[in-house]
């Protein structure tokens, strides 16, 4: 691919975002980080789904740390099952968030606007809302457990995938985050602002 090429391929990259977008994906992998942090952030730890992502991101660290310390031998099934769900984790929040949208769509008659429409501030519209937006919470800090855990099943085990079921798996993560990047229905920058 020359460099023109691949100037045309990022011009027509960035013509499909408008402006909101543009910015919300640029600092997409800090939000990323965020999922990471708002394990600890946003809970109180005072009820037991609070400790559901701590639970996740524990007890996957732990089994990628037992799948290490197994003799080598060839990943069996269900550790490349777990890794092929493991690389989605950029989209686990997108379906409590389009459900959430759904929810406006059903109270309000309109699709959720970016920086018109600020999904904290529309807390009280109904009761399905007031649940998936606390299940989108949830869903971040679930996948910011995976993506820890991800990483460390996939380093913990490097030795027993075969180079071609990496390229797999890393190119399933890698659609993942375009996919996530690319923002279907500007969900992600409409949850952002």
């Amino acid at each position: 691919m020359g460099i023109f090429q691949l100037l045309e391929w990022l011009k027509w990259f960035t013509t499909i975002f408008d402006g909101s977008t543009i910015s919300t994906t640029i600092f997409q992998p800090l939000f990323w980080m965020m999922w990471v942090s708002a394990i600890f952030d946003g809970f109180t730890f005072t009820d037991w789904y609070d400790f559901v992502p701590l639970g996740c991101l524990v007890g996957g660290l732990v089994a990628a740390g037992l799948s290490g310390l197994r003799a080598p031998r060839p990943a069996s099934l269900w550790l490349k099952g777990i890794l092929s769900v493991l690389a989605l984790w950029p989209l686990y929040p997108l379906a409590p968030l389009v459900m959430l949208a759904l929810q406006v769509v059903k109270v309000r008659g309109n699709w959720p606007q970016v920086m018109v429409d600020d999904p904290k501030n529309l807390v009280g519209l109904s009761p399905s809302y007031d649940f998936w937006f606390h299940v989108t919470d949830y869903a971040e800090a679930i996948a910011g457990a995976a993506l820890v855990t991800f990483l460390f099943f996939l380093g913990a085990n490097r030795d027993r995938l075969t180079p071609r079921f990496k390229w797999q798996v890393l190119s399933v993560c890698g659609v993942a985050i375009l996919v996530s990047i690319a923002d279907p229905g500007h969900l992600f920058a409409w949850w952002i602002d």
